[in-house]
């Protein structure tokens, strides 16, 4: 007579499998029905604290990890530990795409990035006039990069840089400017912040009180700041006569070439359909360009 021991092993295992096969269903319409899992706390924690080790002050308020990749950060903020820096970056969200089919194999491969409600912030420390200052804010940025071999590439972008409305497009540098990779991310960091200083301060020299609206193009090396205005007055500057000084500009086109590696050393391109200048001989004239070093 045989026994019945092989007959009941194969009923447990067989019930066994049906009930891990209806909680990995019932996660997964848990996963759906709540548009993605939430990361548990003490991971969050886990991860704020290896950002704090690292040189930075980080916050995050959760984390959602949803079944087609897509990581969401919520409320993320990023600065230096100490008090002065502490808020370089927040945003309202942002939301990592991860490939799925490396995901599976274990790889963490990051195909687009979106930042909603991005505020870039100017440190004190870092800033000319000694106070935090404002350069981006209502950023809204979507980033794709196909392939690890190329860079990130901006898809669509726009925001508010030194309060005029800005657009952006091209490709992001694929180091941070003018830091060495042998540094540490937070040093490196740093040592870009000193470059975006200088550049900030050569964006802030433009007449931006007299343009409706900027345009930004990004390439591996350089950043091109454009903007048109109906008119504008010209200001006073070491490459410009000083008879010039104050004429009239109207129909002005201006593009400020910034290399990266390089920011102080910068030129300024300007065009005009037509220049009125003060003066006892009423000087004027159409189509007036110019190229001057920053």
């Amino acid at each position: 007579m045989a026994s019945p021991r092989p007959n009941l092993f194969r009923r447990v295992l067989r019930w066994t499998l049906w009930l891990g096969l209806l909680a990995v269903l019932a996660v997964q319409l848990r996963v759906l029905s709540q548009g993605g899992l939430r990361v548990p706390d003490f991971a969050t924690e886990l991860l704020l604290r290896r950002a704090g080790e690292a040189g930075f002050s980080a916050r995050l308020r959760e984390i959602w990890i949803d079944p087609r990749g897509r990581v969401l950060l919520a409320n993320p903020a990023l600065g230096f530990n100490d008090p002065s820096s502490r808020r370089i970056a927040t945003a309202r969200s942002v939301v990592l795409q991860l490939r799925r089919r490396d995901l599976l194999r274990g790889r963490l491969v990051l195909t687009r990035a979106e930042l909603h409600g991005l505020e870039l912030r100017l440190p004190a420390p870092h800033s000319p006039d000694g106070v935090e200052l404002t350069l981006l804010e209502n950023g809204e940025f979507i980033f794709d990069r196909p392939t690890a071999d190329q860079p990130w590439s901006v898809s669509q972008a726009s925001a508010r840089v030194l309060a005029v409305p800005t657009s952006f497009r091209g490709t992001l540098p694929q180091k941070v400017p003018a830091a060495s990779d042998a540094l540490p991310a937070a040093p490196r960091l740093r040592a870009g912040l000193r470059q975006f200083a200088t550049i900030y301060r050569r964006v802030a020299a433009l007449p931006l009180d007299s343009v409706r609206s900027l345009r930004i193009d990004l390439d591996p090396d350089q950043l091109n700041v454009s903007a048109e205005a109906a008119s504008l007055r010209v200001p006073a500057h070491p490459a410009i006569p000083a008879s010039l000084t104050g004429a009239s500009l109207e129909g002005v086109r201006l593009v400020l070439a910034l290399p990266f590696a390089t920011p102080s050393l910068g030129i300024l391109e300007l065009e005009a359909e037509r220049l009125a200048a003060p003066g006892a001989f009423g000087l004027s004239a159409g189509a007036v360009s110019a190229r001057l070093r920053t």
